[in-house]
């Protein structure tokens, strides 16, 4: 279906599929989606920057402002 290696076969295959071809989303270094884990605040925030073409202000002050917050919540 394409480059990644694990989601020929998952239900979402083919969003993610689309998700990859369009820079949406990336695979790992060793070109796997693992679709079944958790997903991230972090992910999901990266995610919709990317797909709605914005850039992020990336500036000291502005990256401070999400000090504290665990990545792990989704």
């Amino acid at each position: 279906m394409n480059s990644v290696t694990d989601v020929d076969t998952h239900w979402a295959g083919k969003y993610i599929a689309d998700l990859v071809s369009n820079g949406i989303m990336e695979p790992d270094e060793t070109n796997s989606f693992r679709p079944d884990e958790k997903v991230t605040q972090l992910d999901v925030v990266v995610s919709l920057i990317k797909a709605f073409g914005e850039k992020p202000d990336q500036t000291a002050e502005n990256l401070n402002e999400y000090k504290g917050i665990d990545p792990e919540v989704a």
